[in-house]
């Protein structure tokens, strides 16, 4: 009955933009050189010609709409009056709640498993920050150079999480995650983590595309209700609208408010 309830005051995703969105959308297809920037990451032509059709995603797109991620995260905490580094707060007026996240780029797994924690200094990019006073940290993991998919720390829960759009074995994942907590917790705290009451979580409801393109975009997505603990309320039908709209966030270098995002 529960789940019926949910299903039926579940908001709707758009079906499409509108007419003056989609001449902006039409437009930033057309720009050359670089269409979209965000702090020091940017997209150019060439990747954004991406989003047309069902091409796969590169690191460009994931990493820029990861960067938004963050932007829209520290602009919530801030208006929820907090700080990075104290922990999640409720918004005013009832708005839900800003999470106090880190966004990790596409290179960070890949080093991770690629090179090691030491080899690749990954100690180095958290030398300004904590990640152990963080309610989760967020990534996209690109498996193989292949297929894409999400990992999420969740501090509050105690959960190492992975979402994938495909399915299929997590083969190492949470052995090479929980070993990256542990060597970071060993080089920014000097001492073994406490796993204690950590669970692993494959996500077993995760939405599923239905093709060999879109991993990519169920990353995106995925990460983007993440970072607002929200439900992922999208599906294979919606990808052509996300596409589209992702052009136009590129654009304007910010993720735009849209029904399903009004939390």
């Amino acid at each position: 009955m529960e789940a019926r309830i949910q299903a039926l005051t579940k908001k709707a995703v758009p079906k499409d933009l509108t007419d003056e969105e989609k001449a902006e959308v039409a437009r930033l297809l057309k720009k050359p050189g670089i269409v979209g920037d965000c702090g020091k990451d940017t997209v150019n032509h060439e990747s954004i010609e991406r989003l047309k059709g069902i091409t796969w995603l590169n690191d460009e797109l994931v990493n820029f709409y990861g960067a938004l991620i963050q932007q829209r995260a520290d602009e919530r905490l801030k208006a929820a009056g907090g700080k990075p580094g104290e922990g999640g707060k409720d918004l005013p007026g009832g708005k839900g709640r800003a999470l106090d996240i880190h966004y990790f780029n596409s290179f960070f797994y890949t080093k991770l498993t690629g090179e090691g924690y030491a080899k690749a200094r990954i100690g180095r990019w958290t030398k300004k920050f904590d990640i152990f006073k963080k309610d989760k940290i967020i990534f996209p993991m690109n498996i193989g150079g292949m297929h894409w998919t999400t990992g999420c720390i969740d501090f509050r829960k105690k959960r190492i999480e992975w979402y994938n759009s495909l399915q299929g074995s997590a083969g190492n994942i949470f052995q090479e995650l929980r070993k990256y907590l542990d060597l970071e917790h060993r080089d920014k705290r000097k001492k073994p983590f406490d796993f204690t009451g950590w669970t692993n979580y494959h996500c077993p409801d995760y939405p599923q595309q239905q093709n060999g393109s879109d991993c990519g975009m169920f990353t995106a997505l995925g990460m983007e209700a993440l970072a607002r603990d929200a439900d992922f309320n999208f599906e294979q039908q919606n990808i052509p609208y996300f596409r589209r709209l992702m052009v136009l966030e590129i654009g304007r270098g910010k993720l735009q408010k849209i029904p399903t995002r009004d939390d």
